[in-house]
C-alpha cells in the first residue's frame, strides 16, 4: 500500500502503513480512532531534524564551474581545520584536535543542535513536574561497557569521570551511578510483564533449548579469530579481522542465517529480530547476518558468554555529547550548511557555507578539513576522486519515529517497580525507555522515550510518508501502541513531542559491511579526512568515536608536517 495522498488515508490505513497490517489487527483500529480528537495530550510538537535547510540543499540546482567561489571578497574566515558535522564523530574529532594542541578549528553543523542521533533535551522546572530538570534522549540512549581492547574509548571515559579505574587486564571499572539500575529490562507478553528481554512467559522447553544453543553459537563467534589473531567480532570494527567467513555472512540476511542453523523458536526469532531493529532499524529479514551476529558476539564476555553491562543516563548518550562539547562548544556553529568544497592555487580548501537564517553564503578557507558527514552529503560537497567515490557509494539509511511522552504519574497497572527498558512483544515498535529510572525517580512524573523504526517500507517512500504525518497522527499511534500494555495511558500524558528522523543512520543490509571495509579516512598525506559511521556500515557510538579520533590524529600529523597557511 502506498499513501499517494495523506488526505486519502483512513486511520486504519495510516496505522497499517506505519505498523503493518498484522500489528494493527492486534492493536485494534477502534482504539486508534478513540485517541484522535478527544484523547490526545494538550501539548506537544512534531519536529524533523535538518528539514528546512536540508531540503534547501537537496533542491538546489547543480552549481556552475564558473562560480565566483574563489573571489577573495567572499572569504570571511581562516582556520587550521574545519570539521563538517557535529554528530558524535565530528565532536570527537574536535575533542582530540584540542587534545593534540590544534586550537584553531571550527565545527559546522547543518542542524540547529549538535549531537546527531545522540542529541537530548531537558524538561525544566517550568513544567512544574521536574524541579531540577530531567534529561531525556531523542535517539541513542546507552553504551555497553567497553571490552578491554577498546583502549581509547576506555581512557576517554576515565577522563570524563565515567570510568573509575582500569584493571590490570585492561577492563574498565565504571562508577556505579552510571551503570543501569535494576530492574533493567522487561517485556510485555501474553498480557503481563516478564523480567528480561527474552519472552520467558511463552517459552517451552524446546524454545529454551534453542535459546541456549544460540548463545553457545554466539560465544563461538565471539572467540573466533582470523589468521592474524584479530577477533572477527570486536568493537570498534577497525580492530576486527575480516576474512572469507565474514564475507559469506555479509552476503546473507540474519533471517537466512537463522534458518540455515535450524532455529525455528518463535521467542528466539523475535528476540533476534528485536535486536536488529533496536541497533540497526532493520528487521532480521533485512539485516546482514554479519551485523546480526555482531550485535551479540561483540558485546559478550568471551569467557562466560554474559552480555556486557550497560552504561546509561536519563538523557541517554546526550550525556556523552555534552562531555564532548566541553572542548568545542565555543568553536561550534549550528544552523550552517557546507554547500561545496574547492581548492585555491596554494592547495588550501575553500568551503562555501550557507547560514540557515537566510543570509548569503560565504567562504571559509581551511588548511585541512574533516568530513564527519553521511556519505550522500559528503559526495555532494566534494569530489573525492573516482576510486574513492566508487567505494563511498551512499548506503541506505533508516527512518525512525521517536516520541517523548511526559507523564504526570505512572500508570496504575504499571506495577510496584520502575524499569529502564520496556518492550512490547509483537509490536513493531521497540517500546520505551524511562528517563526517570536512571535518575532514581521511581514514582510520580517521568518521561518515556518511545522508539519505532520504519523497517518494512522502501527508503524513499518512508521519508515521503514521514513528511505527511501530523502531530495528531503520531500522538495517536504512540498512545495506541502504549495502550496495549497500559490501558488509559492517555489520561496520564501531559505532553507528547515527536521527532521524525528521515535519514537516521546507515542500514547494514547484506553487502554493506563488505563495502565499508574498502572505505578509508585518507592517508597521512591528505588534507581531507573522513569520519562517520558510514565508514563502518553501523551507526554505533563506539564507531563514531573511533572514526572521529582517527581523523583528528591524521589531521594533526598533517598540520605538524606543514600545510599552506
Amino acid at each position: 500500500m502506498k499513501p499517494a495522498k495523506h488526505a486519502c488515508l483512513t486511520r486504519r490505513e495510516l496505522a497499517e502503513w506505519v505498523f503493518g497490517a498484522a500489528a494493527v489487527s492486534t492493536l485494534g483500529c477502534g482504539r486508534l480512532d478513540s485517541f484522535v480528537g478527544n484523547g490526545l495530550p494538550s501539548a506537544g510538537e512534531l519536529v524533523m531534524p535538518n528539514k528546512a535547510l536540508g531540503h534547501r540543499l537537496r533542491d538546489m540546482p547543480p552549481r556552475s564551474e564558473t562560480s565566483n567561489l574563489l573571489e577573495a571578497s567572499l572569504v570571511k574566515e581562516h582556520h587550521d581545520c574545519v570539521v563538517v558535522g557535529a554528530g558524535v564523530a565530528g565532536l570527537t574529532a574536535g575533542w582530540f584536535l584540542d587534545e593534540l594542541g590544534i586550537d584553531d578549528y571550527l565545527i559546522v553543523e547543518l542542524d540547529d543542535a549538535p549531537g546527531g542521533t545522540s542529541r537530548s533535551d531537558v524538561a525544566g522546572g517550568a513544567e512544574g513536574q521536574f524541579a531540577s530538570g530531567l534529561g531525556y534522549p531523542w535517539g541513542a540512549h546507552y553504551l555497553p561497557v567497553p571490552q578491554a581492547n577498546n583502549h581509547a574509548l576506555i581512557e576517554w571515559l576515565q577522563a570524563i569521570g565515567v570510568v573509575a579505574s582500569i584493571q590490570d587486564d585492561g577492563k574498565p571499572v565504571v562508577f556505579e551511578e552510571y551503570l543501569c539500575r535494576d530492574p533493567e529490562e522487561r517485556v510485555f507478553v501474553d498480557g503481563r510483564w516478564s523480567l528480561g528481554l527474552y519472552p520467558e512467559a511463552i517459552a517451552g522447553a524446546s524454545d529454551r533449548a534453542e535459546r541456549d544453543r544460540f548463545r553457545r553459537l554466539m560465544l563461538q563467534w565471539a572467540n573466533k579469530k582470523d589468521s592474524a589473531g584479530n577477533h572477527l567480532f570486536a568493537i570498534p570494527t577497525s580492530q576486527t579481522g575480516f576474512e572469507e567467513a565474514s564475507r559469506q555472512l555479509d552476503r546473507l540476511t540474519m533471517a537466512e542465517y537463522m534458518r540455515q542453523q535450524g532455529f525455528s523458536s518463535e521467542p528466539l526469532l523475535w528476540l533476534v529480530d528485536h535486536a536488529c531493529r533496536d541497533d540497526y532499524g532493520l528487521s532480521m529479514k533485512q539485516t546482514s547476518a554479519w551485523a546480526g551476529i555482531f550485535y551479540f558476539a561483540s558485546r559478550m564476555d568471551r569467557d562466560t558468554g554474559a552480555s556486557q553491562s550497560v552504561i546509561t543516563w536519563p538523557q541517554g548518550n546526550g550525556f556523552l555529547v555534552d562531555k564532548l562539547l566541553e572542548r568545542s562548544d565555543t568553536r561550534l556553529r549550528c544552523g550552517h550548511a557546507v554547500l561545496r568544497i574547492e581548492h585555491d592555487d596554494d592547495g588550501r580548501h575553500l568551503l562555501e557555507v550557507l547560514p540557515a537564517n537566510g543570509e548569503a553564503s560565504f567562504v571559509v578557507r581551511a588548511r585541512t578539513v574533516i568530513l564527519a558527514t553521511p556519505s550522500f552529503v559528503t559526495a555532494r560537497m566534494v569530489d573525492l576522486g573516482s576510486s574513492d567515490n566508487a567505494a563511498f557509494r551512499p548506503p541506505e539509511y533508516g527512518s525512525w519515529l521517536v516520541a517523548n511522552v511526559h507523564l504526570d504519574k505512572r500508570p496504575d497497572a504499571d506495577g510496584p517497580h520502575s524499569h529502564w527498558d520496556s518492550v512490547l512483544y509483537g509490536s513493531p515498535s521497540l517500546g520505551y525507555v524511562n528517563a526517570g529510572h536512571q535518575a532514581g525517580i521511581d514514582h510520580g512524573p517521568t518521561i518515556w522515550t518511545w522508539y519505532h523504526p520504519l523497517c518494512d517500507v522502501p527508503p524513499k517512500q518512508r521519508r515521503r510518508f514521514l513528511e505527511t504525518l501530523t502531530w495528531s497522527d503520531v500522538a495517536g499511534l504512540v498512545l495506541t501502541d502504549l495502550g496495549a500494555a497500559h490501558p488509559g495511558i492517555h489520561e496520564r500524558v501531559t505532553r507528547l513531542d515527536a521527532m521524525l528522523w528521515g535519514h537516521a543512520m546507515v542500514s547494514p543490509e547484506p553487502g554493506t559491511i563488505s563495502r565499508s571495509r574498502w572505505r578509508g579516512s585518507g592517508d597521512d598525506s591528505n588534507t581531507i579526512a573522513l569520519a562517520h559511521t558510514d565508514l563502518s556500515g553501523m551507526a554505533l557510538f563506539e564507531e563514531a568515536f573511533d572514526h572521529g579520533r582517527s581523523a583528528a590524529h591524521k589531521i594533526a600529523k598533517r598540520l605538524s608536517n606543514g600545510v599552506p597557511a
